[in-house]
């Protein structure tokens, strides 16, 4: 894992040095000092790989372990959210869990111990634990067998409604209500207007950068994204709030941001990737199209140094005109842990020139770019358990506004309560239309 992550990773020491991370592999491999199970084996492999502090590099189980989960449906049988670094519960389990009741400890580990241990072993980006919180609340029904392991029933203590202790045993065939909070995305654009004193409110809601389909009909997302701000300038709306909350990212970002820039610009400075001529671990790496890729751009790139290499004809290191209509009103920007990749890079340059209001919680993703694009897999060659090692470094073009190893920082802090969100209610988009309310004449 080290060799793959140190001949292909571009962003490696991007946020901690070369001393840190080896002392990091070092403190790792004195752990594999005895027999251990795959969890508690990727619980030491994370240990290193949460502390590169790239996002999209990951961990997987084995394909046979993966495999034997999804076969068997051995997943921990209860949704739940971790907000304030508490968990609850976000669907009701008969005579027993209701929704929101906070949940205090399984199968003999603390709440406190879970999040320690999802926070010492996952992938985050940066120097916070913002992504890793996030993905707690979205993937804990999947995260918890992998890094805890499975078992046959769940003994969980919880607090009730009344604030009375109790504990209950779960087990797969346990009859509970659909979760709180629904993670399916049908359309990828959902737009509408509402009203604050007679005035009308753009509400833009994008799930990700990439074309989709829906019900059969495939959907561009730069011809729908046309129509939603030929509709914006029809209405003549003065406001309009962007909901990037959940967006994992995507490959046009750029097309939104020239609706809101009226000047000429790039979305990034530079993309960076490295060319290891002499690999010792490319033969580990699958699919093999990684190394065609790499050996493809280089041939096309500008060469830095003996390793690194420069993109060039990436659409997103072009200069890119406005679009229009172009909207000129005032712009409220809804950001959260899963605003991470291409959204929170956007984020990141809408903040940059001053352009939004920021409203929520912190990105995901890092305020001067990430590591994506392409991957190169590698399998550990005993285990089979395999690492995901993005291969080019993104630069964005921001101003020296945030420090290094943080997000997007909103300039509204809202927490979503548990209370609200049992009762649904979108805790940081009434925010927003408080602050707009307070503003009308």
């Amino acid at each position: 894992m080290k060799g793959g992550l140190e001949e292909l990773h571009p962003g490696l020491y991007w946020y901690r040095s070369k001393v840190e991370l080896d002392e990091a592999f070092a403190i790792a491999e004195a752990e594999l000092n005895h027999p251990i199970d795959e969890h508690a084996y990727l619980r030491v492999l994370g240990s290193v790989i949460t502390k590169i502090g790239c996002g999209h590099t990951q961990l997987r189980l084995s394909d046979s372990t993966y495999q034997y989960y999804v076969e068997q449906k051995n997943f921990f049988p209860l949704s739940i959210i971790m907000l304030n670094n508490k968990l609850y519960a976000t669907q009701s389990v008969e005579e027993s869990i209701d929704a929101g009741n906070e949940i205090i400890n399984i199968n003999g580990l603390h709440a406190d111990s879970l999040i320690e241990t999802f926070r010492g072993s996952l992938w985050t980006e940066g120097l916070r634990y913002t992504k890793v919180d996030y993905e707690m609340g979205r993937y804990f029904n999947f995260l918890y067998p992998i890094f805890i392991g499975n078992a046959n029933e769940y003994i969980i203590e919880y607090i009730d409604n009344n604030g009375t202790r109790k504990e209950t045993v779960l087990d797969q065939d346990i009859k509970k209500s659909p979760p709180i909070l629904d993670y399916d995305i049908t359309d990828n654009i959902d737009f509408s207007f509402q009203s604050v004193h007679g005035g009308p409110i753009a509400v833009l809601d994008i799930n990700h950068f990439f074309d989709w389909a829906n019900n059969g009909k495939q959907y561009k997302f730069r011809k729908e994204l046309r129509k939603v701000f030929e509709k914006i300038d029809s209405a003549r709306t003065e406001n309009l709030i962007i909901d990037l909350r959940d967006n994992g990212g995507g490959r046009a970002p750029y097309d939104l941001f020239s609706y809101l820039y009226d000047d000429r610009f790039t979305f990034f400075d530079r993309m960076e990737f490295i060319v290891d001529k002499d690999s010792r671990y490319d033969r580990y790496c699958n699919p093999k199209l990684s190394k065609l890729w790499i050996t493809g751009q280089s041939k096309k790139s500008n060469q830095i140094n003996d390793t690194t290499y420069h993109l060039k004809n990436e659409p997103m290191l072009k200069p890119q005109k406005p679009s229009n209509p172009q909207y000129i009103g005032d712009l409220y920007v809804l950001i959260n842990g899963g605003t991470f990749s291409a959204a929170s890079d956007l984020a990141a340059l809408i903040k940059s020139n001053d352009l939004a209001t920021f409203v929520g919680t912190e990105t995901g993703g890092g305020y001067y770019g990430n590591t994506s694009m392409e991957d190169a897999w590698v399998t550990l060659p005993n285990t089979k358990v395999r690492v995901r090692i993005p291969l080019v470094r993104h630069f964005l073009p921001v101003e020296d506004k945030v420090p290094l190893g943080r997000g997007v920082i909103p300039d509204h802090e809202v927490e979503q309560s548990i209370t609200d969100l049992i009762n649904g209610v979108d805790t940081q988009m009434e925010f927003v239309l408080k602050l707009l309310t307070e503003k009308s004449p």
